[in-house]
């Protein structure tokens, strides 16, 4: 319950952080594309992580914690095949970015939702206790490590947003795909290890 709660503040703060985003970006790069076209499609995507702080991130904590992070590691193969299939036929049809982008967004916000889902179905988990903030007491490390890991990860695009033009950073989003799949294969290893460790 306490996680929950907190997960909630993240998720306002990055509520905050999105309208900032959207607001400012879009006069950074307002040569190439419309103020609203790069205000939406930043909205878009946030959206998506939104939801993943909203309902996902609690839900995979407990299922990592119970040894049962395969749940949530299938059905994120199956939003990744499904958006992929999506994204597909909507490109195919024609349809512009923000349309894309959305239809991205809703399927990869399904998988946190159906986790949320499971796990309350699974484990009748209740909702009315009163949270238990010394859980948390270590919260700030945590924040910290991932407000590093997510700046080690996205550095690149970061700098290429501030000093290049979309054109470019579109170029390199395409070829660090590989890079950033394979980091994913990796953590899939490496997560069950985490729990294991948290178990042992």
């Amino acid at each position: 319950k306490a996680n929950e709660l907190f997960m909630r503040k993240v998720a306002l703060a990055l509520v905050g952080y999105m309208i900032v985003l959207a607001v400012v970006y879009p006069y950074m790069v307002r040569d190439q594309f419309g103020w609203w076209d790069v205000a939406l499609l930043v909205m878009i995507i946030g959206a998506g992580s939104l939801m993943e702080y909203l309902f996902g991130i609690t839900s995979r904590i407990f299922l990592v914690a119970n040894q049962e992070a395969y749940i949530s590691l299938t059905l994120l193969i199956a939003s990744k095949i499904v958006s992929t299939i999506v994204t597909v036929i909507l490109i195919l049809q024609g349809f512009s970015i923000h349309a894309v982008r959305l239809a991205m967004v809703v399927c990869f916000a399904l998988e946190p939702v159906l986790i949320q889902l499971i796990v309350r179905k699974k484990y009748h988990i209740r909702t009315d206790v009163e949270p238990d903030y010394s859980a948390l007491a270590h919260r700030g490390d945590a924040v910290a490590h991932s407000l590093a890991d997510v700046i080690s990860q996205n550095i690149g695009v970061f700098l290429l947003a501030i000093l290049t033009s979309p054109v470019v950073i579109s170029i390199y989003s395409v070829y660090n795909l590989v890079l950033e799949n394979l980091q994913k294969i990796q953590k899939a290893f490496t997560n069950n290890l985490e729990a294991v460790f948290g178990d042992i």
